[in-house]
């Protein structure tokens, strides 16, 4: 990160529910946003569907597991309009 853009130096962390990320600026002041691109679907579980309850670590290696990583690493598609 020291050289990049000329070097950055983080700022804070952020994310949600389900993100992690780091924001970052750069000698100007100009900011960067850094998003991890792999999410916890364990995470997304206890957000979303297990609010009551800790469920962490209940479903590792799991299928509902998988189901739902494989939902996360989807590319979107794209559409064209004419």
């Amino acid at each position: 990160m020291d050289t990049l853009f000329g070097g950055l130096k983080p700022v804070r962390k952020g994310g949600g529910n389900q993100s992690k990320s780091l924001r970052l600026s750069d000698k100007n002041g100009k900011e960067y946003v850094m998003r991890a691109v792999k999410k916890s679907a364990e995470v997304y579980l206890q957000a979303m569907a297990f609010k009551d309850k800790y469920v962490i670590g209940e479903f590792k290696d799991t299928y509902t597991e998988k189901l739902l990583m494989d939902f996360y690493t989807v590319p979107c598609p794209t559409v064209f309009l004419r």
